[in-house]
């Protein structure tokens, strides 16, 4: 049986849900999710909207947009989202 989440379901929907995944990416509201590094019990971090938008993008698209952020950093370093924004919006250009 399938899992689903809202995260499933819009991975589901696929490629019409792109344009309104990529406005929501810059959304720094917080989620219930939480991601965490096995490496370190200090590892723990809230997920933001865009972070979560990031992950379904990366499964619809098949490429990893996920955000890159060391353990320990409980915000994102400047212009991260906006890498992640140029590379979703380049795969999405070329893709069409």
């Amino acid at each position: 049986m399938p899992n689903d989440s809202p995260a499933d379901r819009l991975v589901r929907f696929g490629r019409p849900a792109v344009p309104m995944l990529i406005e929501a990416l810059a959304d720094e509201r917080p989620t219930r999710s939480v991601n965490f590094s096995r490496s370190s019990w200090f590892s723990h971090r809230m997920l933001t909207v865009g972070d979560c938008v990031a992950i379904i993008l990366s499964k619809i698209a098949g490429q990893n947009f996920r955000f890159h952020h060391p353990d320990h950093v409980e915000e994102l370093p400047p212009g991260e989202y906006d890498r992640v924004r140029q590379a979703v919006q380049s795969w999405w250009e070329k893709s069409k």
